[in-house]
């Protein structure tokens, strides 16, 4: 009996020293993981907002015209032209079901050249078409994110463009957007 009771004993304490040992290690590696997640805030906190866009999103913004510039600042026109604003439009959007809204207000920046605004008044049904028509054919996912709404401003900006002749639109500026 008493071979059993040291044999028993000794069992015991290796499973304590090994159950001790898992613990241990356990703690090690949640202290790792949450110094780990401390630098990442840190990092994330000391370099702002701004360190989390990607450069090449930033440099694709500013080749396409956006007035943002690399670190998340925003350029000033330096001589803006004339802005055309446009009432509220209300369109279906091409999500299956067709139970999506949205509301945009938009407004036209235009290039200074001095018969453009007499252009842009004649074709005001055309641009206006032309606004619904590609509001109409973009679903929800595709115009909530922000890099969505600048493809649908640039998006407007190039097939708008494609319709003028004496100037051309500088700039589309979204003043609401509401989907319901």
């Amino acid at each position: 009996m008493p071979k059993e009771k040291d044999a028993e004993e000794k069992v015991s304490e290796k499973t304590q020293k090994k159950s001790g040992g898992k613990g241990l290690l356990v703690v090690i590696i949640m202290l790792l993981l949450a110094i780990i997640a401390a630098g990442a805030v840190l990092v994330v906190f000391k370099k702002g907002p701004a360190a989390i866009v990607q450069q090449p999103f930033v440099d694709s913004m500013v080749q396409s015209g956006s007035p943002m510039q690399p670190g998340g600042s925003f350029a000033s026109k330096e001589d803006p032209g004339p802005i055309q604003t446009y009432p509220a439009f209300l369109v279906n959007l091409a999500d299956p079901g067709g139970n999506r809204y949205l509301k945009l207000t938009l407004a036209l920046e235009l290039s200074r050249d001095k018969n453009f605004p007499n252009e842009i008044t004649a074709k005001e049904p055309r641009i206006k078409d032309i606004i619904i028509s590609v509001l109409t054919s973009k679903t929800y996912d595709e115009v909530s994110t922000f890099q969505g709404k600048i493809s649908l401003k640039q998006e407007m900006m190039r097939r708008l463009n494609a319709i003028m002749s004496n100037g051309r639109i500088t700039d589309v500026y979204i003043t609401e957007f509401i989907v319901q």
